[in-house]
């Protein structure tokens, strides 16, 4: 795990996340939203990809706000590359904004098919609300609102129609919240949650640090969670202000 920028709590997080192939309604929905975020006062975390995750950084930034993107690779890779982005400057924006890089995966992972799962969990681990912008039927954001599921996060989820919205769809059909306006949003930025729910990892690495400070290697040996899995745990704990990083990567209770 490694963190480019600067990782500092915020009060509210919301999550916008949605299709790379995006329409351009739902690009300008991903900025908006993220403005609105912002203007509360909030985080806006997401992917890093193309589509609505770059809209959503892009909106937080265009208004002066902070944004996270976590990445499906380790240091010292970018996905997308660089190279491949038409806005060059989309991860250095997010950096200089005050916000950070997040990546969840040893230096040296590239970036590879099953890691993105992952980023979708860590993802949602640090968000209070997850906002499906747009989802088609194969879309990763399927996988974030069951990751979302089962921490307890509420998942909104922006209509659409045709193919291109029938991931949505399907979510709705299951029960998750359809958004009918903006201001759904707005009242729940002023009166929602300030802190995101510990799920079942958190709650077990948090019992696990006691008096003294603990590497992440020595939690996963005595929890039997993955090193990736401990990692999300500690990240999540540290945005609820209850755990602190101290030197040489240890952790312990504030």
């Amino acid at each position: 795990m490694s963190v480019e920028g600067e990782f500092t709590p915020a009060k509210i997080v919301v999550a916008i996340v949605g299709a790379r192939d995006a329409t351009r309604t739902s690009l300008d929905i991903a900025h908006r939203f993220a403005k609105m975020v912002v203007r509360e006062g909030g985080l806006v975390i997401s992917g890093g990809a193309d589509g609505v995750d770059a809209a959503a950084h892009r909106g937080a930034t265009d208004f002066g706000g902070r944004t996270w993107a976590v990445l499906g690779c380790g240091a010292p890779f970018y996905w997308p590359r660089i190279e491949d982005l038409e806005d060059k400057e989309r991860f250095k924006r997010i950096v200089d904004h005050g916000g950070c890089l997040l990546r969840p995966f040893a230096d040296g992972v590239p970036a590879r098919k099953g890691n993105f799962l992952r980023r979708n969990s860590v993802t949602v681990a640090l968000a209070q609300l997850v906002i499906i912008v747009q989802a088609g039927s194969k879309s990763g954001s399927l996988n974030a609102a069951s990751h979302a599921r089962r921490m307890r996060r509420p998942v909104w989820v922006v209509p659409g129609y045709g193919d291109a919205f029938a991931g949505s769809r399907k979510l709705v059909a299951e029960g998750e919240h359809e958004m009918r306006s903006d201001n759904e949003l707005v009242e729940w930025l002023r009166g929602g949650r300030r802190k995101p729910d510990f799920d079942d990892d958190s709650q077990l690495v948090l019992k696990t640090l006691g008096s003294r400070a603990k590497h992440p290697d020595e939690i996963a040996m005595e929890t039997g969670l993955s090193t990736p899995a401990v990692a999300t745990a500690l990240l999540t704990l540290a945005l609820g202000d209850v755990v602190v990083e101290g030197s040489a990567g240890m952790f312990q209770r504030k």
